[in-house]
């Protein structure tokens, strides 16, 4: 797509009616005439952020149809382009995670610009989302590990010009032997994260425990729900930036401080929502404790781990490079097997692990 074509598109949200440019979006690109550039990501965001451009209902319209066109592009044969800069995902991120703009009382707001920002940081996750699925079924059985510096993330990750410049320059980069990546990115946005689970479900049950009668209930379960999801988005791309980091170690600690200003019901909930078997066994490791006398009172760190395991055990390809949780990971595992079961899931976790050792 054009930098006119773009241009004209833009200049069209701002009309009274920016819903005929939303549906023109749509059918140039369901019938192949143009598709997505990185410069169409760029504006679009730029106006689902924007207050003063749009209003929000357009907002969800222009999200939904940014979803639409990238899910066509990439079940074409064109070349599929992505969102080509890190800083936009990084803004929303903060302002949701309640570091950016505060209220006149000094505090985060759940408004309209919160909802913005969340719109702008889910979109963001599922385009690295489908392109992880696509790089790790094209490149994994030939190159192993190295697929993940085919990622988009991993290149808008990388600490040189690399992410910004041209195809060439990014194949030329993947050819080298080190590959390069700003881990601070990365465990800023691990902790923005957490932070956003920390608004989302410890802040916002103060905040109800203050207001036994609140007019705008209903509003106030639906902006619940709304970060509800992001917090879900915001894990997946935990487990992507964990796959990126060549500082597998450091991640986790940040990790584990995150997870240690939840409350505890926050971060059970937490660890159920990993889908990463490898995150999963380290983690909960670390949580448990690097020691094989450590005893967590939260048992469900070693489900976590149970789980982890059983899914390693029936897809080895899955686990990483971080080898100083696997002795304490097995250990812990050895000591759920022998526990008294508390929960139907502990029950069936157990009886899978006996008869994978039979």
């Amino acid at each position: 797509m054009n930098a006119s074509l773009v241009f004209d598109m833009v200049t069209s949200l701002s009309t009274n009616d920016p819903g005929v440019a939303i549906a023109t979006l749509r059918s140039i690109v369901v019938l192949g005439k143009e598709y997505p550039s990185d410069l169409l990501y760029a504006e679009l965001i730029d106006r689902i952020q924007s207050h003063e451009a749009i209003a929000y209902n357009d907002a969800v319209a222009i999200y939904a149809a940014l979803v639409f066109v990238f899910d066509k592009a990439a079940s074409c044969s064109c070349a599929l382009t992505f969102p080509n800069q890190w800083e936009p995902l990084a803004t929303a991120l903060q302002e949701v995670s309640g570091n950016g703009r505060v209220g006149d009382d000094g505090e985060p707001k759940r408004d309209e610009s919160w909802r913005r920002n969340l719109l702008v940081v889910q979109f963001f996750i599922y385009c690295f989302q489908q392109d992880m699925y696509a790089c790790h079924s094209r490149y994994e059985r030939l190159e192993g590990k190295a697929w993940v510096f085919r990622t988009r993330l991993f290149s808008l990750l990388q600490s040189d010009s690399i992410a910004s410049s041209s195809a060439k320059a990014r194949a030329k980069s993947r050819a080298k032997t080190t590959k390069m990546r700003n881990n601070n990115l990365i465990f800023q946005a691990i902790g923005w994260g957490l932070q956003l689970w920390k608004r989302v479900y410890d802040d916002e049950d103060k905040k109800k425990k203050k207001k036994d009668n609140d007019d705008n209930e209903d509003m106030s379960l639906f902006l619940q729900q709304e970060g509800e999801q992001a917090c879900l988005a915001v894990v997946r791309l935990i487990e992507m930036l964990y796959l990126c980091t060549d500082q597998q170690v450091n991640a986790l600690q940040r990790i584990q401080a995150g997870l240690g200003d939840l409350k505890q019901p926050t971060r059970i909930k937490f660890s159920q929502c990993l889908q990463s078997p490898a995150l999963r066994t380290q983690l909960a490791s670390t949580m448990i404790g690097l020691s094989n006398k450590s005893r967590s009172k939260e048992t469900e760190w070693y489900e976590c781990n149970a789980l982890g395991r059983v899914q390693l055990a029936m897809n080895p390809d899955a686990n990483s490079d971080v080898a100083h949780t696997d002795g304490y990971s097995w250990s812990h595992f050895d000591s759920f097997i022998n526990q008294k079961p508390q929960s139907n899931l502990t029950k069936l976790l157990q009886e899978i692990s006996r008869m994978q050792n039979d």
